[in-house]
């Protein structure tokens, strides 16, 4: 019960209650509790933990199960919690869409791995049941278990895993695209949190970052345009509303702000990340990103995390009810946009530019030596310049490095044919 818990913790819940307008006793009324509560959000879960509790609930709910689709470095699962409410528990069935979202996959941003735990308990036996009635839902919680047992952002071979989506070098990205060949997502979330303390480049100014949840779609220019339109009109404004109506501040994603003096985009624009890895695919795909308080603060859970799972919980959820809402206009705009996919130019040369003209950005930065926030002025090079444009040939011929090339279609599960004679092809060599 409420009453019985620490006066921090009852303020942590009775705070998602009110702000994602649940009511106080389907919170109390779990008899369920993730590993951080078991905890008393004294320390973060760990790898093996999470994955006791994934198969607890997969026991306890007929609706659950789950599924071993990879494995990291160091040997341990990568493992997604299916939830559906399908007959015979099928997912991704022309009817129904799927929603796939990934936490940690930096392994130092431990509220990711957390958070899901609270959302899958919700879709399952709490305020978002209703959710499974219509739409399927695939949660990966600990996307890197390696780094976040060390507590780092990278994985166990030192690498960032959500700068990999193109080479595919580590087991834990290509076990990540593999699933969404495996559960086929329409849509697609990706987790993270962001340290507002950088002390090797904003901090030397003497400033952090100030703001609490941002949110952005999958924005190459090669990614079908209707598909973009269809993301940022119909997904991406409504959730931000509805996270900003809960008095939580939201906004569109600002990229990495390193210097006062630096130009502002929205975040990387390569198929190196995950969430324009997902859209090239012809997947609605996002990114959510929340503070990441300094180690050194004085918070009234270990290093903040009741509150930063607090802002997760409120934000996925939200994700969660849009997506539901726009679930059959969402399949149908997925399913255009793959129709659509060869029919447009590739763009070769993709680029933030700043167009002559265009208002400088402000942003609200926070002083270190005294807390207050000042308003900076940043240049705006939010434009997307997108250029040398070619259309999409029928096949390609690779007749250099045959090996290396084949090992990565493999890795991105794209089939080829090996030709044991010479044979003519119209076609373009560049």
């Amino acid at each position: 019960m409420l009453n019985d818990m620490p006066a921090w913790r009852s303020c942590v819940f009775a705070a998602i209650a009110t702000a994602i307008h649940l009511p106080a006793s389907a919170l109390a009324a779990h008899e369920l509790p993730t590993p951080l509560e078991t905890a008393e959000y004294a320390r973060l879960s760990t790898s093996e933990e999470i994955s006791a509790y994934l198969a607890q609930l997969a026991r306890e709910f007929p609706q659950a199960r789950v599924e071993r689709f990879g494995t990291t470095v160091e040997g341990r699962p990568l493992e997604a919690l299916v939830l559906t409410g399908a007959p015979h528990g099928d997912v991704a069935t022309a009817d129904r869409l799927t929603v796939e979202i990934i936490g940690s996959q930096h392994g130092m941003e431990g509220a990711g791995s957390e958070t899901l735990l609270f959302v899958a308990r919700e879709l399952l036996a709490g305020s978002l049941k209703h959710v499974l009635d219509d739409i399927d839902v695939v949660l990966v919680p600990n996307a890197n278990p390696d780094g976040r047992e060390v507590g780092l952002r990278v994985n166990a071979n030192q690498v960032n895993l959500n700068t990999d989506f193109v080479t595919l070098t580590q087991p834990e990205s290509q076990a990540l695209v593999e699933s969404f060949q495996r559960y086929r997502p329409e849509v697609v979330l990706d987790v993270h949190e962001s340290a507002i303390l950088k002390k090797r480049s904003l901090a030397l100014e003497g400033y952090m970052t100030d703001f609490t949840v941002q949110f952005e779609m999958a924005n190459n220019p090669n990614i079908v345009r209707s598909l973009r339109t269809f993301a940022f009109e119909e997904l991406l404004t409504p959730w931000i509303a509805g996270v900003d109506a809960t008095s939580v501040q939201s906004h569109r994603y600002f990229g990495e702000i390193t210097s006062s003096r630096q130009a502002v985009p929205t975040g990387g624009l390569s198929l190196n990340n995950l969430r324009n890895r997902a859209g090239i695919d012809g997947r609605l795909s996002f990114l959510m990103e929340t503070r990441l308080d300094p180690k050194d603060g004085d918070y009234p859970t270990y290093r903040n995390i009741g509150q930063r799972v607090a802002l997760q919980r409120i934000s996925i959820e939200r994700f969660l009810l849009e997506a539901h809402r726009k679930r059959t206009d969402a399949l149908e705009a997925v399913a255009t946009a793959r129709d659509q996919v060869r029919s447009e130019p590739l763009a070769l040369d993709v680029r933030y530019v700043a167009e002559p003209g265009d208002p400088p950005v402000a942003i609200g930065l926070r002083r270190i030596d005294n807390g207050q926030v000042e308003r900076i002025k940043f240049a705006d090079s939010r434009t997307v310049a997108a250029g040398g444009r070619l259309r999409m040939p029928a096949a390609y011929v690779v007749r250099g490095e045959q090996l290396e090339v084949r090992e990565l279609l493999d890795r991105h599960s794209i089939r080829y044919s090996i030709l044991d004679k010479p044979r003519q092809q119209p076609g373009v060599e560049f």
